[in-house]
C-alpha cells in the first residue's frame, strides 16, 4: 500500500521531460508489483495527470520489456477504444505497434481482429497524427491476417490524402508509392 501511495505521489509530481519518464520507469523496475497498477492508471480516464504519466512510464518500461506486455494486451485492447487523451493514445499505439512487429504470434485471432478495428477507428475518426501513423504501421504489420486490410487501408489513406497533414502523408506515403 505504501508503494502504491509513493507511486501516485510520483505520478503527481512528474513532468513530460524524458528524465522524469525514466525516473518513473526506474521506480517501476524497482517495484514490479506496480506494473498492473501502472497499466490500470494508464487506462483510466478519471485523473488526466496520472493517466498520462502512467502511459508515458508504461511506454518507457515496456519498450525495454516488450514480451512482458503480452499479459496486459487483452486489458489494453478492451479499454483502448474509450481512451480520449491523445498523449495516452500515442503511447499505447506505439506500444501496440512494436508488440505487433516483434511478438504478433502472441496475439489471438480475436485480438488481431480487435486491434485491426481499433487501428481503423484511429484513422477514420479524429486522432492526432502520431496515433494515426502508428495505426497505419499496425495495419501493415497485421495485413497478413486478413486479405482485405491492405486494400481498405489504401482506400482510407487515399480518401484522406487531400486534406491530410504532412505527418500523416509521410506515414502513408510508402503505401501509396
Amino acid at each position: 500500500m505504501l508503494i502504491t501511495a509513493a507511486f501516485e505521489n510520483l505520478l503527481d509530481q512528474l513532468s513530460a521531460r524524458r528524465t522524469d519518464r525514466e525516473l518513473g520507469k526506474t521506480f517501476v523496475q524497482k517495484h514490479p508489483q506496480l506494473i498492473p497498477i501502472m497499466v490500470s492508471y494508464s487506462l483510466k480516464n478519471n485523473s488526466a495527470q496520472r493517466q498520462v504519466m502512467s502511459a508515458w512510464i508504461m511506454e518507457c518500461y515496456f519498450m525495454d520489456n516488450l514480451l512482458e506486455l503480452t499479459t496486459y494486451v487483452p486489458k489494453i485492447l478492451n479499454k483502448i477504444a474509450s481512451i480520449k487523451n491523445e498523449s495516452v493514445r500515442r503511447s499505447l499505439s506505439k506500444l501496440l505497434f512494436y508488440f505487433c512487429k516483434n511478438h504478433s504470434a502472441n496475439l489471438t485471432k480475436k485480438q488481431n481482429e480487435l486491434l485491426v478495428s481499433i487501428a481503423f477507428d484511429w484513422l477514420i475518426f479524429p486522432a492526432k497524427v502520431a496515433t494515426q501513423s502508428f495505426a497505419i504501421k499496425i495495419l501493415i504489420q497485421l495485413q497478413n491476417h486478413a486479405t482485405w486490410i491492405l486494400p481498405e487501408l489504401k482506400a482510407v489513406i487515399k480518401k484522406q490524402w487531400p486534406t491530410a497533414s504532412p505527418g500523416f502523408k509521410a506515414a502513408a506515403r510508402e503505401l501509396l508509392l
